[in-house]
């Protein structure tokens, strides 16, 4: 028999697990070192559950205090989520369907991604409907652009690509990420940051088709670590700039990695997240007293929001 996923809701939050819960599981706890991280990435300090709305949530920003402006895959809205209230508070049309995969919120202008590199600005005003304008970009489907961000040190959006990282007939080899100047509405057609993750004794999650386990045994896994084996999966999904420190964090959703870069672009922590907690991990940001904001595709179980409070 199949619950319906308002009965499911219903009893999770009878176990415990309602919105805004801790977790404590020590399955999902366990060995995941976090580095010099200043968060916890193991013990969420909250989890927001979202409804069908934002069943394939892609991105997520600062909006204002208690609220997080969310896109989703399909749809061109804007979502408003207030985690006090634990729900949605404003539904905002800007655009057609389409594959949007992140935001960015910069002095009440809304910033919408989409994957193929289109940028969409507009301000919500307390409307359902607003007009948007379409900022031009070189980039395309082949980049598949995942990941936005706003850097105030630069007053410039940042574009993150998890396709191909050169425009046009140029290669790229790594990750790019572009800059888009929005003093002078100009577009960068050089990267700037190139992330090439340099990750000494993080191995490979590489999952046996048939039994879903590591086919390294653990004297295996010992030899490439002494071997310093740095090969690893990063599929990139999003970005955010941390706002004291000025870190670029970016997360993949494929390969279940943070990777942490600092002001020069180079690599400083690089992080195995738990698959249990990040179930596919889309999207990433920062309040301004450097809470962390992590946002997941729940896959069957619908989306959700872990939030990490600086240690």
């Amino acid at each position: 028999m199949i619950l319906p996923r308002w009965l499911l809701f219903l009893l999770a939050a009878g176990l415990g697990l309602g919105p805004g819960c801790r977790f404590s599981s020590p399955d999902e706890s366990a060995d995941y070192p976090v580095g010099t991280l200043p968060y916890n990435l193991n013990q969420p300090d909250q989890k927001y559950f979202l409804n069908d709305d934002l069943e394939e949530i892609s991105g997520l920003s600062y909006y204002q205090p208690h609220q997080l402006a969310c896109v989703q895959d399909e749809e061109g809205k804007l979502f408003v989520y207030d985690t006090e209230l634990k729900r949605i508070v404003q539904r905002v049309l800007f655009g057609k369907n389409g594959d949007y995969e992140d935001v960015a919120v910069v002095d009440g202008d809304v910033y919408a991604l989409r994957s193929d590199g289109a940028l969409f600005r507009f301000r919500p005003d307390g409307q359902r409907k607003a007009k948007a304008t379409e900022l031009n970009t070189p980039l395309s489907v082949r980049n598949d652009v995942e990941g936005l961000a706003y850097d105030p040190s630069a007053h410039r959006l940042l574009l993150l690509c998890k396709g191909d990282a050169g425009i046009g007939q140029e290669k790229v080899a790594g990750k790019a990420v572009y800059a888009y100047d929005l003093a002078s509405g100009v577009f960068d057609n050089s990267p700037v940051r190139v992330i090439l993750p340099d990750c000494p004794g993080l191995l490979p999650e590489k999952q046996s088709k048939d039994k879903g386990k590591n086919q390294r045994s653990a004297a295996q896994r010992g030899a490439a670590q002494r071997k310093g084996d740095r090969k690893v999966d990063f599929q990139p999904s999003g970005l955010a700039i941390h706002p004291r420190s000025g870190q670029l964090y970016v997360i993949a959703s494929d390969g279940k990695l943070l990777v942490v870069l600092d002001r020069d672009g180079k690599v400083t922590e690089c992080v195995r997240l738990n698959p249990r907690l990040f179930k596919q991990p889309e999207g990433i940001c920062f309040a301004p007293n450097g809470d962390l904001f992590i946002a997941s595709e729940g896959r069957d179980s619908g989306g959700y929001i872990l939030g990490f409070s600086a240690r």
